[in-house]
């Protein structure tokens, strides 16, 4: 299991290493620069600090490649095998920056390359043959699937969700945006 040696961070990064990757850490102390390497632990806020304790990124040769395996509370381990040792690199630091800043998506295997429009026809075919109010599911997903039907279930955001609702709350009451909105959870 290898160290994770940080890269030199922007201001607004939080990237943590450890005190052996820090051998002076008076250095640390006091505002970012782009002289510095490593952010310590106190750098952060009174409320972030939890996070510089609870990231973990190990990178192993795996059979001839390199394996990368990013732990984090709160979140299920995320592992992927690749080529080089700065893909695996690039790949760690990528996911584990996302869980600090709670953007990272869980992978899910059975919706991974599946856009809104299967997983509500496949929600339309599996599940709402089986509900009470499930002819009116029908009249639901028509607007869903015009307006984000195309898009990747993997990619789509609240800032989406968010112009979509907008968008159509000016046609219709606020009550059939949520039941729409439903559909998707």
């Amino acid at each position: 299991m290898a160290i994770r040696v940080p890269e030199p961070m922007e201001k607004c990064a939080l990237v943590c290493a450890s005190p052996i990757n820090a051998p002076n850490r008076t250095a640390l102390r006091g505002p970012l620069d782009d002289k510095r390497r490593f952010l310590h632990r106190n750098d952060l806020p009174i409320g972030k600090r939890h996070l510089f304790d609870q990231r973990i990124m190990a990178i192993s040769k795996h059979y001839g490649k390199w394996k990368c395996q990013v732990r984090k509370k709160g979140f299920p381990p995320q592992i992927r095998t690749l080529s080089t040792k700065a893909e695996a690199t690039a790949w760690g630091r990528e996911v584990e920056s996302q869980m600090v800043r709670e953007a990272y998506v869980v992978p899910d295997k059975t919706t991974q390359g599946m856009t809104v429009a299967e997983l509500l026809q496949r929600y339309l075919r599996e599940e709402s043959p089986h509900k009470k109010s499930g002819s009116a599911d029908l009249y639901r997903v028509k607007p869903l699937l015009s307006a984000l039907g195309a898009y990747n279930v993997s990619t789509l955001t609240s800032s989406k969700l968010n112009d979509y609702k907008g968008r159509r709350l000016a046609q219709v009451a606020a009550q059939t945006v949520v039941h729409e909105l439903t559909l998707l959870c």
